[in-house]
Order: structure tokens, then sequence, then C-alpha cells
């Protein structure tokens, strides 16, 4: 008598064949934002993906990378780590800053805006949009630089824009976040 299977799964394992290994990963990516200027993608790793298209692509590319390298040179923590950029795709890998926002005081959303004269960036596109809250320190975080300017521009980075590949180990992710929360302490708390 033939034997019924309720799905090929289990007919294929009873001839022998194996499921993958466990420690492969299934790799997905969700369209955030699929427009004519950009496609933006969360990725199963929790980083995002962003490919720039359209008119002044690649000066818009090259901008974001310049201001997000110049605001990581100035230790601001509450936008995006540049990861991964490639020039050839006109894509950047970036980490990700937390969920969108949909309702934000307008005194707050210039608050915000305004605290990067201090780290030497004017955002130049103050939108909600462009707001996101990381839970995980219940911070705001703003994202989407390609319109933004340095303002003191001898202390900006030099403009390469080769494809870099950065990766941080362990040790320094643990140090360079209890340095921003010890730099991010109301004055009353540091004794």
């Amino acid at each position: 008598m033939k034997k019924l299977y309720r799905t090929k799964l289990e007919r294929r394992l009873s001839r022998g064949f194996s499921l993958p290994s466990p420690l492969i990963l299934l790799v997905f990516m969700l369209n955030i934002k699929d427009s004519p200027r950009a496609r933006v993608r969360f990725r199963s790793d929790w980083t995002v993906s962003k490919q720039f298209r359209g008119s002044n692509a690649r000066a818009r590319f090259e901008n974001e990378i310049r201001v997000l390298r110049f605001l990581e040179s100035k230790l601001c923590h509450f936008v995006p780590r540049l990861i991964h950029a490639d020039p050839n795709l006109l894509e950047i890998v970036i980490t990700h800053c937390g969920a969108a926002i949909q309702h934000l005081s307008l005194r707050k959303l210039e608050e915000i805006f305004s605290s990067f004269e201090s780290y030497g960036v004017q955002h130049e596109d103050s939108a909600i949009r462009n707001v996101t809250y990381r839970a995980s320190d219940g911070s705001f975080c703003v994202i989407d630089f390609e319109f933004a300017s340095i303002i003191d521009e001898s202390n900006a980075p030099a403009q390469s824009f080769h494809r870099i590949d950065t990766q941080f180990d362990d040790l320094e992710q643990i140090l360079t976040t209890s340095q921003h929360r010890i730099l991010s302490l109301p004055q009353q708390a540091v004794h």
C-alpha cells in the first residue's frame, strides 16, 4: 500500500533529503520606501540599505556619505552609522535608527534639528519623516542627510568615495555605547 504524505517536505525527508543547516540565515529585505529618488529597504540583519536614484543621484549619495562620516567623527549618537557604501550601485548601508514617528510637536521638531548646529551641520530637510524613535535608549534620531550641509568646511572629512566596509567588533561597540550613555546623562547625575 502506498504511504500518503501530508506535505512535500515529509516525502523528501523520507527519501533522505536533509534540511539546511540552522546556521544558514534567511535573508530578506522589506521595502520601506520606493520612490523615483531612492529605494530604502530594511534588511534581516537590522541594517537599512538606501539606493539613490533620479536626478543628481551621485551628488546626493556622496553628500550623505560625507555628512554621516563628519557626524560620526563628532560622536553624534542620534544619527545612523555608515556601514558600507557602494559607489557603483549608489547604495549605502546604515545602522537601523528606530521606528518612524507620526506625531511630534513643532517645538520638539525644531529642537531636534537645531541641535545639529552644535555638531556643525545643517540638515536642510527638517520634516517629521526624517525623525525616528529608538526605543532601546529612548532617543529621537535623525535620518536622510542627502541635502544636509556642513557649516564649518575646515573640519569636514576629505571627499574620498571609495568602497568601504566597516564592521565594529563587540568591544568597540560596547565602549562606544557606554561613552554615548555617559555623554547623554543629565548634568545633575554626573558628579
